[in-house]
């Protein structure tokens, strides 16, 4: 079972939009699972700046990642383009962020739905 993290500041889709800011953190909340979305993450982070991520991913278990392959057509339809069959820390990595730590495991649940990878990365420079 995975820890929920805390303690540090959530930034919402529309304040990343609208505002010019930058932020020392942002925290990802099992919504951003799509390549744009972590690059307007990193466009607001300051150098050096941490991204926190709870997202949902691809299973290790191969039995369980077909069912995710299968399913994901259905579920990025229903779900507004989400995958549950993404490397979640190399979509994160290819976005130009250092993953510092990550933490993988399954809630309680199906498993297609459930396996998660949780943990920081930082932005690179």
């Amino acid at each position: 079972m995975l820890a929920v993290l805390g303690g540090f500041a959530e930034v919402e889709r529309d304040l990343i939009r609208t505002r010019n800011q930058r932020r020392d953190r942002i925290r990802d909340r099992a919504q951003r699972c799509r390549r744009d979305d972590l690059d307007e993450m990193r466009r607001v982070l300051k150098p050096g700046g941490r991204l926190l991520f709870v997202e949902h991913g691809l299973s290790p278990e191969i039995r369980i990642a077909r069912w995710q392959h299968r399913l994901t057509p259905y579920w990025k339809w229903i779900c507004g383009g989400c995958h549950p069959d993404r490397k979640m820390d190399d979509l994160i990595r290819a976005a130009g962020f250092q993953v510092d730590a990550v933490e993988t495991g399954y809630m309680k649940g199906p498993k297609p739905w459930t396996f998660m990878f949780q943990g920081w990365a930082t932005k690179q420079e």
